[in-house]
């Protein structure tokens, strides 16, 4: 049970992983408007960005320590939101209503995190959320506002593959945006028993919504060798965004849409004013295994948007996971990628170069 239950997470846009379905046709109508930036109510203030990110991971972290699943999903999901996940988690069956297929959900998750402890350690780090991490988030948003719709569509008994097949055929979500209070994207150390990780996650609150947290079942919990490459792609992007940051605070000019690859001869679109030698050296020093790892970094935005980790027997690895990069206006968005196609680094490479142009 426990390879059905993933989070739908800001980076990722994971509900895809939910749901049986594929997007075929990716081209959307919003490719060509650029949305204008989220202006967020709350200015950035470090200090109580950290104390109010250990109180929201606290609280969370109690709620499923204490077997109370029901409250921690209230900050994963808005109170309207749950029923379309539970629908498209892969535990509902044709013939149950909505409640039976949060109930699914519930049990699974519950299963899941029996026997286990989660502590929340220290907060390692804590910056605004950028603005395509607010993209991400109004579109997982969508995803879920369009499925409900098909829900209510269905009367009182579901059926997924059908509400699935519906949904398949939904390719714009451009519509949907939603005002946002504050938001920070979160380092956390985290310990599950005696096993402790560094954990990336979205904390943020709409205007007049409650604290949620974007976070992934940490990956020792989910025993899937997929979650492992997609993991080490994750942290080959963090990486870098923790470079890039470092190189902007030391004045050095990290503006631009380009590829940085392992290969040095794929770095593609690098502007001139990049000091590569610099972000090398440091990404060495923050990536220990960066040496011997065969990958690829879209930076835009001035963070890592995009990375893909390659293992020597050509297993891939993605962040976001599941997704591909598009244009949207001037701006990099996501697509789904075909959940029936294997793509190698170099697939996606390719890919990625031909957007980016």
């Amino acid at each position: 049970m426990k390879k059905t239950v993933a989070f739908i997470t800001a980076v990722t846009m994971a509900l895809c992983s939910f749901a049986a379905c594929t997007h075929k046709n990716t081209e959307s109508s919003s490719e060509s408007r650029t949305p204008a930036p989220h202006v967020i109510s709350v200015p950035f203030d470090a200090e109580k960005a950290e104390a109010l990110s250990k109180e929201t991971i606290t609280n969370y972290f109690n709620a499923i320590n204490s077997g109370d699943i029901a409250t921690s999903m209230t900050y994963q999901y808005d109170n309207d939101m749950l029923k379309a996940a539970a629908v498209m988690s892969g535990l509902a069956a044709k013939g149950d209503s909505a409640d039976e297929a949060v109930e699914k959900l519930i049990a699974a998750y519950t299963d899941t995190y029996k026997g286990h402890t989660l502590t929340l350690n220290e907060i390692v780090s804590v910056d605004s959320i950028p603005e395509n991490g607010y993209i991400l988030l109004d579109e997982a948003y969508g995803r879920l506002s369009e499925i409900n719709k098909l829900i209510e569509k269905s009367g009182k008994k579901i059926d997924p593959e059908k509400i699935s097949e519906k949904y398949g055929e939904i390719t714009d979500f451009s519509s949907y945006r939603r005002e946002y209070e504050e938001g920070y994207d979160v380092v956390a150390s985290i310990s599950v028993d005696d096993e402790t990780n560094d954990q990336e996650m979205l904390i943020y609150r709409t205007v007049g919504g409650n604290w949620q947290i974007d976070m992934t079942v940490p990956a020792h919990m989910q025993k899937s060798e997929q979650v492992d490459l997609d993991n080490t792609a994750s942290s080959t992007a963090g990486s870098a965004s923790s470079v890039l940051k470092k190189m902007k605070e030391a004045g050095k000019d990290i503006s631009g849409t380009f590829i940085i690859s392992s290969d040095a001869s794929q770095d593609y679109n690098v502007p001139a004013s990049f000091d590569m030698a610099d972000f090398r050296s440091r990404y060495a020093e923050e990536y220990k295994g960066a040496a011997d790892a065969s990958y690829f970094i879209v930076i835009d935005d001035e963070i890592a948007a995009y990375a893909v980790y390659e293992t020597s027997d050509k297993k891939t690895g993605i962040y976001p996971f599941g997704l591909i990069i598009k244009k949207q206006g001037d701006r990099l968005s996501y697509d789904e990628l075909d959940k029936e196609t294997t793509y190698t680094k170099d697939d996606l490479y390719d890919m990625c170069k031909s957007v980016i142009g």
